[in-house]
């Protein structure tokens, strides 16, 4: 588990020299009003994140490189926007602002039907 330190504690997290963020944060979440859905998504991909970062600390550069990599493994726009969701929320409980631009996704032309409608 990534452990930073901190000068100021994120918000709402007791200061104890050395916080666990990924710790603190699934509290946050655990006391946040989520349907239990929600709340079971938002820790996956918390998790996801966590491993993947192999104990180097959370930021905006991993963050970023953590989507280039799901969309590198062919998740679909609406994974990929439920993950940036989620990272985004995680950092912002950090004090760290991210923004990224997501592709839209273009919706394919209807098929027309065989009597020339």
């Amino acid at each position: 588990m990534g452990v930073l330190f901190y000068p100021q504690p994120p918000q709402g997290v007791a200061y104890a020299g050395a916080v666990d963020v990924f710790a603190a944060y699934r509290q946050e979440l655990s006391e946040k009003d989520l349907a239990p859905t929600s709340r079971g998504r938002y820790l996956q991909v918390l998790g996801a994140f966590e491993a993947a970062l192999e104990g180097q600390g959370p930021s905006p550069a991993s963050a970023q490189a953590f989507v280039a990599h799901l969309r590198e493994k062919g998740y679909q726009p609406r994974s990929i926007a439920l993950y940036y969701t989620v990272l985004k929320s995680f950092l912002a409980f950090l004090g760290i602002s991210w923004k990224l631009r997501l592709r839209k996704v273009k919706e394919p032309a209807p098929l027309l039907g065989r009597g020339g409608h």
